[in-house]
């Protein structure tokens, strides 16, 4: 899941009519959707304005929550200082020595990149200024860690986590032009890596509030929607023994005003469930 945005002071979201109030019973409600599930992807953007009480706020909500792991979106450090705070408000969600890091669960790779923003000199921050947009950069370390990271665990079925898409919301699903375009920099340095390692099948992200699922070049690229704006929903990835299988599925309350502005931001039949065969079979 991804774009949870507590906190959120109402009004427009990205796409749709915001539903703030109905986010930390979401977020609750969770805790019973969730059970069964062995682990939580979180696309970022848990929260709204960076807060240490807002941090504080979404660790309490998510409690009792399967194991969860965050690659955290702009909105999750907008100050000097917010990311840093995290580990201390959700210890369970992060790496030992960096926020950035990688685990393998039932013979499944799991890589967690933490992307930076450019402030208004394009120098990449480990913090968002609204005021520069939303350019987004993995730095140089991080990218020389991921590949060393992927090369070490080449036998095994991988799936990166990011909080930006890699990959523009395309026309398919919005009817018109391609929105919500990357910049190219960075996404080709992070594709280029993705593509020397070929047991990565699949790339998660949020940031559009978008339901989308696109294959580029053997890659599948997973965007989740928001849980803070309708449609409200949740994505449930189940690895078989032959095949990937994605399911989306809603979460309660529904929102007071279901009103879609932008209907298309629920993509199509094929973006909310898809099955297709493993790349990598262990």
């Amino acid at each position: 899941m991804t774009d949870t945005h507590l906190g959120h002071a109402g009004g427009r979201g990205v796409h749709n009519a915001a539903d703030a109030a109905g986010v930390a019973p979401r977020l609750r409600r969770l805790a019973t959707d969730l059970a069964g599930c062995e682990l939580v992807l979180h696309g970022g953007d848990l929260i709204d304005a960076g807060t240490w009480e807002q941090q504080r706020a979404f660790a309490a909500l998510v409690a009792d929550w399967p194991p969860l792991y965050v690659a955290l979106g702009n909105h999750d450090a907008l100050q000097p200082g917010d990311r840093e705070r995290w580990p201390d408000a959700l210890p369970q969600a992060f790496g030992a020595a960096e926020l950035h890091h990688s685990f393998t669960h039932c013979g499944v790779h799991f890589v967690v990149l933490q992307s930076w923003w450019c402030d208004l000199a394009g120098e990449p921050q480990p913090y968002w200024v609204p005021a520069a947009g939303c350019v987004w950069q993995v730095p140089d370390e991080q990218l020389a860690w991921l590949d060393a990271d992927l090369a070490a665990h080449a036998g095994l079925p991988t799936v990166v986590l990011n909080h930006p898409l890699a990959i523009p919301v395309v026309a398919r699903v919005t009817g018109g032009s391609d929105d919500h375009l990357p910049p190219r920099a960075a996404s080709a340095d992070l594709l280029a890596i993705l593509a020397r390692h070929q047991q990565v099948e699949l790339l998660l992200g949020g940031h559009a509030h978008v339901q989308q699922l696109e294959s580029r070049a053997g890659l599948w690229h997973l965007a989740g929607g928001a849980l803070v704006e309708p449609p409200c929903c949740w994505r449930r990835i189940t690895l078989s023994a032959t095949d990937w299988i994605v399911e989306t599925l809603p979460v309660l309350p529904t929102p007071a005003s279901e009103e879609l502005g932008r209907p298309w931001v629920a993509g199509q039949p094929g973006d909310r469930a898809r099955r297709w065969p493993r790349r990598l079979v262990v």
